[in-house]
């Protein structure tokens, strides 16, 4: 199955998937880079799909006028798998969990940020 890519503003609560697609990653990064109409100083993500949900990628923060308060020099893609479990500890009442997303540096995946995706991480196929 083939991989489509697609633009995702979290500035809305549930974040919501832009109308275009793209042909690749690096097509659907370099348009974030240029600015989206409508949504230039919003906080934009890349989403790839594959049948589901599969990698959300946080843009280089030199290409981000908008959004997270994270800082990274390159994209930085985030597995589906990784970022249901993310979501899942920061829903927990266990301390420990907490310790474990600050040791793990999920400084782009804030809990107000990674529930507005809350819709894509619970679509899953089979």
């Amino acid at each position: 199955m083939s991989s489509s890519y697609t633009a995702m503003c979290l500035s809305h609560d549930p974040g919501i998937e832009l109308p275009t697609e793209y042909t690749g990653h690096d097509a659907a990064l370099d348009e974030l880079r240029q600015g989206v109409p409508g949504h230039r100083h919003c906080d934009l993500i890349v989403a790839t799909f594959s049948g589901a949900f599969t990698v959300m990628t946080c843009p280089p923060s030199k290409d981000r006028p908008g959004g997270a308060s994270c800082v990274h020099a390159a994209a930085e893609p985030m597995d589906a798998g990784v970022l249901r479990l993310l979501a899942a500890a920061h829903q927990s009442d266990d301390p420990a969990m907490h310790a474990a997303i600050k040791a793990g540096h999920f400084i782009c995946w804030p809990w107000d940020r990674l529930r507005r995706l809350r819709g894509f991480l619970t679509r899953l196929t089979l």
